[in-house]
């Protein structure tokens, strides 16, 4: 019963996506705070507000990296600042990620997914929010960050993946992206589904169409789901 009760809150936490603005403050000021940081000390200070570890992941630490964004690009804080803040909304995000996994639902089908940042692309976090979000329903995931074209697509054709996902934030990098997707194509016969998230989708129309991927999507529910129905997934057993 109380670990029904545990997932109960949690789910209920995710699923009012409510940010208390006192407690998405005081995360901005640590991760901004001059002096040392401690991840594991940040998180059993906002579980002591009683947010579930699904909330912190969902909504309090995309929220402040957002806000850091928008300080950077009104001048009101500085690189080393903003990589500083990164760097530790990154080690937050690690600690929530890997602790008390026990307790959360996991697919009925687990998924083994590359998620993959593009080349140059500063924009990292969102990533690997969605990288925690889906290891913590059970899925396997491999992480590619700013490595090269050819290397992705050696990589894509080398694991039996269910689905690759692309984090995107720059529309430079899209051009790129298709030749993955329509390489990957050409060297496999299982294909993976293909997905696309990330801030690009907010200034890009078309982006389905222009690097061919077989959806786009702000959130790891949508790909799961498509990926479900799709029925592409053989039984496998998940790995944290």
């Amino acid at each position: 019963m109380q670990v029904v009760s545990v997932l109960s809150a949690r789910q209920a936490e995710s699923q009012r996506g409510a940010v208390r603005p006192y407690i998405s403050s005081l995360l901005d000021k640590r991760i901004v705070a001059r002096g040392p940081f401690n991840a594991t000390d940040m998180l059993e200070e906002l579980r002591g507000f009683h947010l579930g570890d699904d909330a912190i992941i969902n909504d309090y630490i995309p929220v402040s990296a957002r806000r850091i964004g928008e300080k950077w690009v009104a001048s009101e804080l500085g690189f080393a600042d903003v990589t500083i803040a990164t760097v530790r909304l990154q080690s937050l995000l690690t600690e929530v990620a890997y602790s008390d996994t026990s307790l959360c639902p996991i697919s009925d089908v687990p998924l083994h997914v590359l998620m993959v940042i593009p080349e140059s692309d500063q924009h990292t976090l969102g990533g690997f929010v969605a990288a925690a979000q889906l290891r913590r329903r059970g899925a396997s995931v491999d992480v590619m960050c700013g490595e090269k074209e050819d290397e992705v697509v050696a990589h894509c054709a080398s694991g039996s993946f269910d689905a690759v996902m692309f984090s995107c934030s720059k529309a430079g990098a899209l051009d790129s992206i298709g030749q993955i997707v329509k390489q990957t194509r050409l060297r496999l016969s299982r294909r993976p589904v293909f997905a696309l998230g990330g801030i690009v989708l907010n200034y890009i129309a078309n982006v389905q169409r222009l690097t061919g991927v077989d959806l786009v999507a702000q959130d790891v529910e949508t790909v799961v789901t498509y990926c479900e129905q799709r029925s592409i997934l053989s039984p496998k057993q998940a790995v944290r």
